[in-house]
């Protein structure tokens, strides 16, 4: 069994269809909406990304005002959507043999490198022809094309991909840094450490170098 699961706004749904791409054979369970709960007998590809990227691009395709109370409702929205689950048992899920974890800051416009993680996870070999036709259909571009003709309430059953699926950034990485000021960070922090504590998430901002 492979399982797809990721935070909010972390690429997962790139992940998504590009193992849908590869392993058309196989049912690729996508848990990103619940609490994920990692059993053994399956391989999961498990994507995040840096927190303040995922609250802020959330709140940009929700459309929300940068509220105190708005950023809260995001920071619940990222936590409960395995964001929590993520940062609690991270360094224990990069090391398990059956977890493909995947950074989004790595991933992000590198289509060689993640067809290099996927081969080594199951060592496989991901052919010429499968490369291209990824890249090609999967890149930023073509993605906004298609989904920008549609609400952000629309999503596509079978792909995941949802209207407006690309940020007016393209997706660009330390985005929060143009959208969010330090009042902003602070509340995220705040909120952060009421639902993970503060030295479990500074540790893993540190250990992923999202702090300065």
């Amino acid at each position: 069994m492979l399982v797809q699961v990721g935070t909010i706004r972390s690429g997962s749904a790139l992940i998504f269809n590009v193992l849908r791409y590869i392993y058309g054979e196989y049912n690729i369970i996508r848990k990103n909406n619940y609490v994920i709960n990692i059993c053994n007998t399956a391989k999961y590809y498990i994507t995040y990304r840096n927190p303040y990227d995922c609250i802020s691009s959330f709140m940009w395709c929700k459309k929300m005002p940068l509220t105190k109370e708005n950023i809260e409702t995001a920071v619940h929205e990222y936590v409960k959507n395995n964001g929590e689950y993520i940062i609690n048992h991270f360094q224990e899920l990069v090391i398990k043999k059956n977890c493909c974890v995947l950074k989004y800051e790595d991933f992000y416009e590198n289509f060689e490198y993640l067809y290099e993680e996927l081969e080594e996870f199951r060592d496989i070999k991901i052919t010429d022809e499968i490369r291209g036709n990824v890249k090609k259909f999967y890149c930023i571009e073509n993605i906004k094309k298609i989904t920008d003709k549609h609400k952000f309430s629309k999503i596509d059953s079978n792909t995941k991909l949802h209207g407006s699926h690309i940020s007016c950034d393209n997706g660009e990485i330390n985005r929060y840094k143009k959208y969010l000021a330090a009042s902003h960070i602070d509340i995220i922090n705040e909120e952060m450490y009421k639902y993970i504590g503060k030295n479990k998430f500074t540790q893993f901002m540190l250990l992923n170098e999202y702090v300065d």
